[in-house]
C-alpha cells in the first residue's frame, strides 16, 4: 500500500492514473487499499445506483424543477448524496449541477423538435420550462452541451 505525504492510501487506475481513496469511496466500490480491479464483476453497487438514479431522472424529471439540490435527489431515491455525488462524479464524469443542467439541455432539444416550426419560441420561456432559473444560466449550459447558443441552435433546427 502506498501513503501520500497526507497518510492518506492512494491507489492506481488502470491506465495508471493516480487517486486518492477515502473510506466512504472505497466501502461504495469495495475496493482494496492497494489494488483497483480492472473492471467490477457484475451488476455491482455502483451499477444499481446509476440504473436507480437514472430511471427516477427519466420517469420523473425532478430536473425540471428550478433549485433542484443533490439533497433532495437523495431523498427522493433514498441514497446518501455523498454517495450520489461520487457515483455522478465517478461515472458520468461531471459534477451535480454539470449533470442536471446536460438533462434540462437535453429535454431542451426535445420540446424544440416537438414543436417544429409551427409556433414561435421564446427563449426565456423556454428556460423556465426546461427549470432554468435565468436565460443567461441557460445560454451558457445550452452552448456548453451543444456547442451553440439556442438562438443559433432555434435556427438551424427551426
Amino acid at each position: 500500500m502506498v501513503i501520500d505525504k497526507y497518510r492518506v492510501p492512494v491507489g492506481t487506475l488502470s491506465g495508471g492514473m493516480k487517486i486518492k481513496w477515502t473510506g466512504w469511496l472505497r466501502n461504495l466500490f469495495r475496493l482494496k487499499r492497494s489494488t483497483v480491479p480492472a473492471r467490477e464483476p457484475g451488476f455491482g453497487e455502483g451499477d444499481q445506483i446509476l440504473h436507480r438514479l437514472d430511471l427516477f431522472m427519466m420517469e420523473k424529471k425532478p430536473f425540471l424543477q428550478p433549485r433542484y439540490s443533490i439533497g433532495q435527489l437523495s431523498e427522493d431515491i433514498k441514497i446518501p448524496g455523498y454517495q450520489l455525488s461520487a457515483i455522478i462524479n465517478l461515472r458520468k464524469g461531471m459534477n451535480f449541477s454539470d449533470y442536471l443542467n446536460k438533462l434540462r439541455i437535453r429535454h431542451c432539444e426535445e420540446l424544440i423538435r416537438i414543436a417544429g416550426g409551427g409556433r414561435k419560441v421564446n427563449i426565456r420561456d423556454l428556460s423556465a420550462e426546461c427549470g432554468f432559473q435565468n436565460r443567461n444560466t441557460f445560454t451558457i449550459a445550452f452552448k456548453k452541451f451543444t456547442g451553440v447558443t439556442p438562438s443559433e441552435y432555434l435556427k438551424k433546427h427551426w
